[in-house]
């Protein structure tokens, strides 16, 4: 019996890697993305042209032009515009593979189109780390089934798995702290201490959003130095763990924003997005209230969070299968919502990075007041939480009834995911 439930979950991470290349392959660097830059490509030369104009419309600032500026030059741009202001490490990935492309690939389209494969690579990264996640949950591999069809299938996965700016790498690394601050409440190992500090780290050389990681970071070591002190266990070790820490996650995660100052550049913050963007003039209720969910609004932090994450780049339109998606979604939100109620104590790291991320979310959106602001790829950490919530309460879950439903409601979204990214 184990044997057929370890089956069932390679076939899923199998078929989920096989969906995210196909629709990379399916789609082109210019769509589903966001503050990447690049207009329409249609022919080679259109390609062609990103190695001489990436620092002209419609390509001046965003990440392209950051790439771009790494690839052309090897220095950092040395003004802040755009997104400019993000540490580097995912554009030096990018541009690093831009030059190892250039001598392996002849089409200059090839070249550009094979940097999803870089997004892709992230995706694989998180698939597992989201697996072994759910292992350090206890949750045996029956129960692992319903939440790797969501983790595989769910659209906003396979969307980013394709996203060319700086989200994934970062999620990537916030979803591995998350792992390894679990693993280290368990084994608080010098070793566990290094890793957490190194996901951090390059976390911060990535995106500053990693940050709100630092709550549940803070909240697991005093936790365990409390356990220490009153179990009169030695904490020279915890110190000495803090100590190196400190030092990597600082060094890494912090010399860009020194390097920056040093040079008279302020890289701290959020640059303000497009001012046709701003939703300022809507009231708190239309921003924040409870929508209907039929009605796909690009105002509404609600209607827009689940549109985004089923469309990635929400369409005005109502589409059937979107609507149906949304509908399983809210049912699939309750289920989630009444299991994290039912399971609460059983892990504070989950709750209190869930929640944290949920006020950080709020407050962007009440600080900053965009359509962009709401959008979904912001929230897949929590999502994720959610779902790994669902595997739990599924393990001790006593009513067929709520068990039938739930699994008929992540089998139903998952086909037609499936069939959204593979046949439309």
């Amino acid at each position: 019996m184990k044997n057929k439930y370890k089956i069932i979950l390679i076939a899923i991470f199998i078929m989920a890697i096989l969906v995210r290349t196909v629709f990379i392959c399916k789609t082109n660097i210019s769509e589903f993305q966001f503050d990447f830059g690049i207009g329409e490509l249609t022919s080679e030369s259109d390609y062609e042209k990103l190695y001489k104009n990436f620092d002209k419309e419609p390509n001046i600032g965003r990440h392209i032009n950051y790439i771009m500026q790494l690839y052309t030059y090897n220095s950092l741009p040395n003004k802040i515009i755009g997104q400019f202001y993000h540490p580097p490490l995912h554009h030096f990935i990018m541009s690093t593979w831009l030059k190892i492309a250039d001598n392996v690939f002849e089409n200059v389209s090839t070249r550009f189109e094979s940097m999803q494969f870089i997004t892709l690579t992230y995706s694989i990264i998180i698939l597992i780390a989201l697996y072994k996640l759910l292992d350090e949950l206890n949750i045996e591999d029956r129960n692992k089934i319903l939440p790797m069809f969501l983790f595989a299938f769910y659209p906003l996965y396979i969307f980013l798995s394709g996203s060319l700016n700086n989200d994934e790498l970062v999620i990537m690394f916030s979803l591995l702290t998350l792992l390894y601050l679990i693993k280290w409440e368990k084994n608080p190992t010098m070793k566990n201490a290094i890793l957490i500090a190194l996901c951090i780290g390059l976390g911060l050389m990535t995106k500053t959003s990693i940050v709100v990681i630092a709550v549940p970071t803070i909240y697991v070591y005093f936790k365990k130095l409390n356990e220490f002190v009153k179990e009169d266990k030695r904490i020279k070790g915890l110190l000495v763990q803090l100590l190196i820490f400190s030092i990597i996650s600082i060094i890494l995660g912090l010399w860009f924003q020194f390097r920056s100052f040093a040079h008279g550049l302020y890289t701290l913050g959020i640059i303000e997005p497009y001012e046709y963007l701003s939703i300022a003039d809507k009231s708190l209720w239309e921003r924040f209230g409870i929508s209907n969910i039929l009605n796909i609004s690009d105002v509404n932090i609600w209607s827009y969070l689940i549109y985004s994450s089923l469309n990635f780049v929400v369409l005005e339109e109502n589409i059937k299968y979107s609507l149906i998606m949304a509908i399983v979604v809210i049912t699939l939100a309750i289920d989630i919502i009444y299991f994290m109620i039912k399971n609460i104590g059983i892990n504070k790291i989950l709750l209190i990075t869930f929640i944290s991320w949920w006020i950080s979310y709020f407050y962007l959106n009440l600080s900053m007041p965009y359509t962009c602001s709401m959008h979904s790829r912001y929230m897949v950490v929590p999502i994720s939480i959610g779902i790994a919530y669902l595997g739990l309460g599924m393990k001790d879950e006593k009513s067929k009834i709520i068990k039938i439903q739930v699994a008929t409601s992540v089998i139903l979204l998952s086909i037609i995911s499936i069939i959204k990214f593979v046949l439309i």
